[in-house]
């Protein structure tokens, strides 16, 4: 059921209160947080915070736990949710087709454990490196079950030196679409803006 606005002017009051009880006492306001959840525990936002908290607390376990639910519960989830992750993990090993958990694979870049901006471009999306790490892991599944034959021993340094080159050819009007894209699609999520455009500006 949908948060209503009593207890969401509550629940952002409490965020708030917890923020700035946070500066002095981390562990305070984690108690605070976790009321706010108990008052709607579908509230996303409250476990994104909860998260936070806990990285700064130095518990990385339950801060991605609290991170996961966030997703979860997201009234526009735009990761992956638990449910479907289960789903397509279920139906790979029913099917016996090879699976690269991408997230995973990303998560081991993340000194914290947690999928965050040091491998995404914004909360969602693989930075160029994300990207060619999971290129790599695709073909080194397709080389170890006989998808694939490598004619060239070095193959994984010259895909990530073809990869570096391609990154430094690209011009500065590629980055500011980007970026401007970035934003129209922050605004959209926030719910101040009609989306990101359908096609890229030529």
């Amino acid at each position: 059921a949908a948060t209503t606005e009593v207890a969401r002017a509550t629940i952002q009051a409490m965020l708030k209160d917890a923020r700035e009880v946070s500066l002095r006492d981390v562990r305070a306001a984690i108690s605070i947080v976790q009321q706010a959840i108990d008052i709607d525990r579908g509230f996303a936002f409250s476990w994104y915070e909860l998260g936070q908290l806990q990285l700064s607390a130095g518990n990385n376990s339950a801060a991605d736990h609290s991170f996961r639910r966030a997703r979860d519960e997201d009234i526009c989830p735009l990761r992956i949710t638990t449910p479907l992750e289960t789903a397509l993990q279920e139906a790979a090993a029913a099917n016996h087709v090879p699976l690269i958990n991408a997230h995973e694979l990303l998560r081991l870049r993340c000194p914290q454990g947690i999928v965050g901006e040091n491998v995404l471009v914004d909360h969602v999306h693989p930075s160029f490196r994300g990207h060619e790490d999971i290129a790599v892991a695709i073909a080194e599944a397709m080389l170890a079950t006989g998808l694939l034959t490598s004619a060239n021993a070095d193959w994984k340094l010259a895909t990530q030196r073809e990869c570096r080159t391609q990154l430094q050819s690209l011009d500065d009007l590629y980055f500011l679409r980007g970026r401007r894209t970035l934003e129209s699609l922050r605004l959209w999520a926030a719910g101040r803006s009609g989306g990101p455009p359908l096609m890229p500006d030529h």
